[in-house]
């Protein structure tokens, strides 16, 4: 169903072993997202083998994307970060999607970034914040990729407040369902995202 729902993207979501014996329900809910660039990158300003600098110092070969187009742009002190708003396009004039490009200045690693975007949310509002950009002509350069993720959710929500539903004592799901095992306490939650970028979208 889940690879149904993102176009095969997001594959084996569960394993063999998540299901078990006393398993009586699984809630699944994915979120899928194909935007296209209001201005796509063309095929000929790709450079199909060129060198990409990471954050360990190691030089590996990429597809590079190239547009010179005018973006929102800023630069924030606090994360010694540049920033550039990459809009999707939209049907609808009062929602708008944009990718957040977020590129640490020379000598500022990528986990120091991180590292205080976690640590004070409000640094990621005021890089969303169109209020603190302006618009620029660009020359910009951005590597086509794949990225993929787990996340396990238990103890993100427990700390959010949602305790019992964890708890093998104070776990009560009857407004669900009618079973014998209806208080088995919730064992995991997971989350899994799949990200490409391309010429003409992304996933």
């Amino acid at each position: 169903w889940v690879e149904d729902q993102t176009n095969n993207l997001i594959q084996n979501l569960l394993s063999q072993n998540d299901v078990k014996r006393d398993t009586r329900l699984i809630i699944v809910n994915c979120i899928y997202f194909k935007g296209t660039w209001r201005k796509q990158f063309e095929e000929h300003s790709t450079n199909e083998n060129a060198d990409f600098h990471e954050a360990s110092g190691n030089v590996s070969k990429v597809k590079l994307m190239f547009m010179k187009e005018k973006y929102l742009y800023g630069e924030n002190k606090d994360l010694h970060v540049q920033i550039a708003h990459l809009p999707y396009k939209s049907d609808n004039a009062r929602v708008q999607f944009v990718f957040t490009v977020i590129l640490p200045q020379k000598g500022v690693s990528l986990n120091s970034v991180e590292q205080k975007l976690s640590s004070k949310p409000q640094l990621l509002q005021q890089i969303l914040n169109d209020e603190n950009t302006r618009t620029e002509e660009l020359l910009l350069y951005l590597p086509k990729f794949k990225m993929e993720a787990s996340f396990e959710l238990s103890d993100v929500l427990k700390r959010l407040g949602m305790v019992n539903a964890f708890s093998d004592s104070a776990a009560d799901f009857t407004v669900l369902y009618d079973f014998e095992i209806q208080n088995q306490p919730i064992e995991d939650l997971e989350s899994k995202t799949l990200t490409l970028i391309m010429m003409g979208s992304s996933e």
